[in-house]
């Protein structure tokens, strides 16, 4: 075996694999294995970790990594807080990408300059400025650094178009948490092409439906009523773009998947709660039990953009412990199964582009709506969804051109997406049906049998 070449040894090891399968010694062997760890995470709750925790952690990292279903023995973990060593395995496993892995790996090989990006400064000067702000700890971290660099270099050259807001604050939880695997370019890279494309699946639903702000405020109202009246009061719906500030509000803390909105260890644990069991309007139902945490705060506000001053100015200061025990009291809704998914055939690169295409659309809609003062900008509160200063990318020869329209994006076997996405933004009805949440999902109030 020892002799054997690499790509001989992978057929060997596979096809040992499919005989012992079904094996019923093996199969006994591996539910052994999952009912100690099972026991282990179980007294993890409880007791004092050991010594040898830091090694049953990593070999739990592998189960998962061999098999991401193993993350139900997890369950118990579920929207609690674990240790960071936990975390480290858990998220190592659930978000290796090998196929991007791959991808990237052959086009260093094929041409090293075809991974790098020409906006090199600027994106070391964002990542530094960023990691100075949410990490301090790390901020003179270089091998972190170059690693930032390189990966987000990588992703603006393979798209052909600059980086958006939101990309910058996914790689950052990524750089915290682990920042041991920044020598590992390659692993990094499989890492932020995992959470773009978990990203993208969790923002198309409400991109293809135009719901965040019916689901949110749904959310809100099983959460705590008084954040609804708040919004409300502030904002009169009648008028649309009321409407659309409030929905660029929603979405922006939804493609950022909750960074730059908390601190950077909240943040982490809301990675947990959706890395380890989505479900349907989560990440919606995680932003209303943050504001009720700052309710009192909220009800000072007389306008919107004293609303939104006070959450930027609060929600950082809330901490995991706080914000775990609200979650728990969430009503659960239905799994992330009834998700719009991407194909399962697209894999790597391929998964990515399709997924992303959704963002990409949503971003050209919102650059079309009116100037709001409190989204005007990428270094303004929250990332600047609305239209920003009009800036010549063509003055910078060696700058990519923007691409804001699915019009303008490579072709992709998705021929829905000028239907969905037409030039012109869809009228959205200024009247907001009211939302009641159960276990089977949302439904309109009226429509409900007595």
């Amino acid at each position: 075996f020892a002799e054997l070449s690499p790509e001989e040894k992978t057929l060997v090891v596979k096809k040992a694999a499919e005989k012992l399968k079904n094996n019923p010694e093996v199969l006994n062997l591996v539910g052994k294995v999952r009912r100690n760890y099972n026991n282990r995470i179980r007294e993890a709750q409880t007791e004092r970790f050991t010594n040898n925790s830091k090694v049953e952690f990593e070999v739990l990292g592998n189960l998962l990594g061999r098999n991401p279903q193993n993350k139900d023995l997890l369950d118990s973990f579920h929207e609690k807080l674990i240790p960071t060593e936990m975390r480290v395995q858990i998220w190592k496993a659930l978000l290796r990408d090998t196929e991007s892995e791959k991808s990237y790996t052959d086009l260093c090989h094929e041409a090293s300059w075809k991974t790098v990006s020409p906006n090199e400064i600027e994106i070391t000067k964002r990542c530094a400025d960023l990691l100075r702000q949410h990490s301090p700890g790390l901020a003179y971290d270089q091998n972190l650094l170059n690693a930032m660099k390189v990966v987000l270099g990588y992703f603006e050259r393979i798209s052909e178009k600059r980086l958006q807001d939101y990309e910058y604050y996914l790689l950052l939880p990524i750089a915290h948490t682990l920042f041991n695997y920044s020598s590992q370019t390659t692993m990094m890279v499989g890492f932020f092409s995992r959470i773009k494309a978990i990203q993208a699946s969790i923002c198309s639903k409400y991109i293809e439906e135009n719901s965040a702000v019916e689901h949110f405020l749904a959310c809100v109202r099983e959460i705590d009523h008084s954040i609804e009246s708040k919004i409300r009061e502030v904002l009169d719906f009648r008028q649309q773009k009321n409407v659309d500030k409030l929905k660029n509000f929603i979405m922006s803390f939804v493609t950022r998947l909750s960074c730059s909105f908390f601190n950077i260890e909240t943040t982490c644990f809301v990675w947990d709660s959706i890395l380890l069991k989505n479900t349907i309007n989560k990440i919606l139902c995680i932003f209303g039990a943050a504001l009720s945490l700052i309710s009192q705060e909220l009800k000072a506000c007389r306008t919107w953009d004293d609303f939104v001053k006070t959450v930027k100015k609060e929600l950082p200061k809330v901490s995991d412990s706080e914000l775990q025990p609200k979650l728990q009291k969430v009503p659960k809704t239905n799994t992330e199964h009834n998700l719009k998914k991407v194909p399962e055939y697209l894999k790597g690169p391929q998964y990515l582009e399709h997924s992303g295409k959704f963002v990409l659309a949503a971003l050209s809609q919102m650059n079309q709506t009116n100037d709001y003062p409190e989204f005007n900008g990428p270094n303004e509160q929250f990332g600047g969804f609305g239209p920003q200063k009009k800036e010549s990318l063509n003055s910078n020869p060696r700058s990519f051109p923007t691409v804001l329209h699915p019009k303008e994006t490579p072709p992709i076997s998705y021929d829905t997406i000028q239907h969905r996405f037409p030039e012109k933004a869809p009228e959205v009805s200024s009247s907001i049906p009211n939302l009641k949440l159960s276990k089977q999902g949302f439904y309109k109030e009226e429509s409900v049998p007595s």
